[in-house]
């Protein structure tokens, strides 16, 4: 949304290391968005493929109005045109806005801190736990707090990570006081592991 999409595919590399094992293994990249908001339920495309210069454009870019009738952004564009399309005067404009709206509350989280000093393996206040955050430092509040109110979405936490990393077990999320340390334990063994590990 701020017109530097392809200062970011510079910044990371270029396009061949974005797409997955380079562009001829994967010539394309596409999402698409649902959004039911309080003036009804609308779609929002795009489509991006690699281009000469080893960056990445919009080749596909569209929204669906609550009729679902489709609404091209942009072909071929270096940037997205939801912004351009939020700046007009009409229904389009609407939508563009609401779906610019939504993308602006999404985080990026980063977990990779792996240094001794790192947030994520330390205990933290029980209470930090409203919601994550995108360090990932308030991990086991976060999780006893679904671990206690939501117990099924809890279990597909577990069932989830078992997909990556099949010897988890559970987390050992134990309250100290008002504290709270991350552990977790591997399937038949009793031995807690740190997040350290």
């Amino acid at each position: 949304m701020t017109d530097a999409f392809q200062k970011y595919i510079a910044d990371n590399g270029f396009a061949n290391t974005l797409l997955y094992f380079g562009s001829k293994n994967t010539t394309q990249i596409e999402a698409k968005i649902n959004l039911t908001h309080q003036t009804g339920e609308y779609r929002y495309y795009f489509r991006l493929s690699p281009i000469a210069g080893d960056t990445l454009v919009f080749a596909k870019e569209e929204l669906n109005d609550k009729e679902f009738q489709k609404i091209l952004l942009t072909s071929y564009n270096k940037e997205t045109g939801l912004k351009a399309i939020s700046l007009e005067k009409n229904a389009k404009a609407t939508i563009a806005k609401n779906i610019i709206k939504f993308l602006s509350t999404l985080s990026i989280f980063h977990f990779h801190d792996t240094s001794k000093n790192a947030l994520i393996k330390q205990a933290r206040v029980i209470e930090d736990n409203t919601y994550l955050k995108n360090d990932g430092s308030n991990l086991a509040p976060f999780l006893y707090q679904i671990k206690v109110e939501y117990p099924k979405h809890y279990h597909k936490i577990k069932l989830i990570i078992r997909q990556i990393a099949p010897f988890f077990d559970d987390f050992v999320l134990v309250p100290n006081k008002d504290y709270i340390l991350l552990k977790y334990k591997e399937i038949g063994s009793d031995i807690e592991f740190g997040a350290f590990r």
